[in-house]
């Protein structure tokens, strides 16, 4: 039963990592092309 209990949280965890990293990544490429647009003006 523990056992099972560990590999819930576990693939709870990395599910929740996944989507978090998934959502920082497009932030943090859009905030760049933002950046980057404010140079050429």
């Amino acid at each position: 039963m523990m056992k099972w209990h560990t590999l819930q949280v576990n693939a709870i965890l990395k599910k929740y990592l996944f989507e978090t990293d998934l959502l920082y990544g497009k932030t943090a490429s859009e905030t760049l092309k933002l950046i980057q647009q404010h140079k050429h003006q």
